[in-house]
């Protein structure tokens, strides 16, 4: 059969809950939709049908690793399915994407519960332009500083996510169980506040962060400050940090600067695109910094960003 009478035929079968007729065309859909373990097709968003999907999930022989449901607002109790089948022993799920799926801090409630337990294996959660607050955030903070989680990537961007949600999630990353390497917080209401629990978290010994994105937030040069002095410390993992659309002038650029001269500072890439503060006289203080560095300064009009010219050998090697 071909793409259409397979998605067709699926659907049917899916409606009906006859998900053991489903398996028998499991390969055929792992050949046609999913690409690297992959899916990013189900027939509908209708709690019945992923139902049907989680039970898929639970197979012992399902080789799916990567879920990807944007547009599909998921329920309450769609969530749950989701999140008994993280469970699952048998459950080898490892990236979970619900971009845009009307996701609240209850359905946020039932995630965290799953990363949690010992059988879940999710390394990369992705709830981007969803409504979460910061009420859910806390539980996701919780389930990060389990023993348990295993969750390395967190994408909370386009939620309303505050400085008190910022707050929890930078205790976890102070924890000696956290994994978290990427954190996403694009389009939230973070501020310097925010920004000084996670600059805090950052000169832990025990965060492992690498990468950063606050872009389009309501940061400042003192929150630039606070950051600045965390990656001159020597626990300071970070190795990319995305700062683009905020309120950083002139003076914020004068902290980085004198960051990124420091011999701890392992940070490859940095942004400061569409911070229009930054005038001719920074973008000149930050060239002349960098002139004989490891740093190669890219600056055209209100984009300007650095990137190492020899990334640092954390960043070839991994973190030990």
């Amino acid at each position: 059969m071909d793409d259409r009478q397979l998605r067709e035929f699926v659907a049917i079968h899916v409606k009906e809950g006859a998900w053991q007729v489903v398996m028998l065309f499991w390969d055929k859909l792992l050949g046609r939709y999913l690409k690297s373990r992959k899916l990013t097709w189900w027939p509908t968003d209708e709690d019945h049908d992923l139902k049907v999907l989680c039970k898929v999930l639970t197979v012992e022989d399902c080789k799916l690793d990567n879920l990807t449901l944007y547009f599909c607002k998921v329920t309450e109790e769609g969530i749950k399915h989701i999140a008994e089948a993280l469970s699952s022993s048998h459950c080898s799920l490892q990236s979970l994407g619900l971009r845009w799926s009307n996701l609240t801090d209850e359905g946020v409630k039932h995630i965290a519960e799953a990363l949690s337990s010992s059988h879940c294996c999710l390394q990369s959660l992705d709830l981007t332009e969803n409504e979460v607050t910061d009420e859910g955030v806390k539980h996701i903070a919780e389930a990060l500083s389990s023993s348990h989680c295993r969750l390395e990537t967190l994408n909370l961007s386009g939620n309303k996510v505050t400085d008190e949600g910022v707050k929890d999630i930078a205790e976890a990353l102070s924890s000696s169980h956290c994994r978290l390497q990427s954190l996403a917080l694009r389009w939230n209401n973070v501020t310097d506040e925010g920004v000084k629990h996670i600059a805090e978290a950052l000169s832990s010994s025990h965060c492992c962060l690498q990468s950063l994105d606050l872009t389009d937030n309501e940061v400042t040069d003192e929150g630039v400050k606070h950051i600045a002095e965390a990656l001159s410390s020597s626990h300071c993992c970070l190795q990319s940090l995305d700062l683009r659309e905020n309120k950083v002038t002139d003076e914020g650029v004068k902290h980085i600067a004198e960051a990124l001269s420091n011999t701890y500072c392992r940070l490859n890439y940095l942004n400061l695109t569409y911070n229009y503060d930054i005038t001719d006289k920074g973008v000149r203080l930050l060239a002349d910094v960098l002139l004989h560095s490891n740093y190669e300064l890219n600056a055209k009009g209100s984009s300007i960003f650095v990137t190492a010219k020899v990334k640092t050998r954390m960043s070839e090697e991994g973190v030990s």
